[in-house]
């Protein structure tokens, strides 16, 4: 089989658990390598892509890692993933017709941060995909921040910042270690979301990723809820420490642009016991 994958770091999180069940060998056409090198029977296809941070993580791959069998091109069926409307792993289960394994990722190594700390993820918006009504409020992120660190973590703060290519909401953040410029590998992120006491943020990568390390995750609603609910994204078949705490009016559009509400009541009282166990 040759699968046409999801480009999207997040979606091949989830794609991974699908691609362990599906029989093999298979042709995987993906940016993210480093999440399927550990499984046999895979052969992964370069994939063209214009998106950034995409075409930067293809730029760090050996040639070593695609495929050299040039019979991938014939006698195969092909399949493109994709999900819809009805929530990211009922989508790929209908499209790959297999049900997931295990939600987990590779053991990168240590994180280049050491001690009790936390992985914040600052609201920013990406020109390629400019998705205002997902992102929460920025405050609450702030919020957060500000009890983690009363509560002695250390903060870590990582984005991929471009001029007018991705750009924050809200205040730059007050982090122990601040990585913005995109300048951790995949491998160097994922040891230090794996590694992470806590990890905070809006909707987006860090909730597979969450559950594929079994990492205590705090996420905040924004918007844009016929893609982003809770139960569109979190796994029922297996237990994870991720939360979402939502907004009061918690909006399911399906628009980009839509003014949201995003206020959520009582977030640093919610945060604090959450956190406290």
């Amino acid at each position: 089989m040759i699968i046409q994958g999801m480009l999207g770091l997040g979606d091949n999180v989830y794609q991974r658990a699908f691609i362990k069940k599906i029989q093999k060998p298979v042709y995987l056409e993906t940016c993210w390598w480093q999440f399927y090198k550990d499984i046999p029977g895979v052969e992964l296809i370069k994939p063209t892509t214009r998106l950034r941070t995409q075409n930067k993580n293809l730029e760090k791959a050996p040639e070593s890692v695609w495929t050299r069998k040039q019979r991938f091109a014939m006698g195969y069926n092909n399949q493109r993933v994709f999900y819809g409307t009805s929530g990211i792993l009922d989508g790929m289960r209908r499209s790959l017709r297999v049900d997931p394994a295990t939600i987990d990722l590779p053991d990168f190594g240590a994180p280049l941060v050491e001690g009790k700390y936390a992985m914040i993820r600052p609201v920013t918006i990406r020109k390629e995909w400019q998705n205002e009504a997902r992102a929460p409020l920025p405050e609450y992120i702030a919020q957060a921040m500000q009890i983690l660190r009363d509560e002695g973590y250390l903060l870590v703060s990582v984005a991929d910042l471009e001029d007018e290519k991705e750009w924050l909401v809200g205040e730059y953040p007050d982090a122990d270690f601040v990585f913005h410029k995109g300048e951790l590998s995949l491998e160097q992120l994922m040891a230090l979301s794996a590694g992470a006491s806590v990890i905070v943020g809006g909707v987006g990568w860090i909730v597979p990723v969450g559950v594929a390390y079994n990492v205590p995750t705090w996420i905040i609603g924004g918007g844009h809820g016929a893609f982003n609910a809770p139960e569109l994204l979190l796994p029922k078949h297996q237990p994870h420490k991720v939360s979402f705490i939502l907004p009061g009016k918690y909006c399911r559009c399906r628009e980009h642009h839509h003014k949201c509400n995003k206020v959520i009541k009582d977030h640093e009282q919610k945060f604090t016991r959450w956190l406290r166990g």
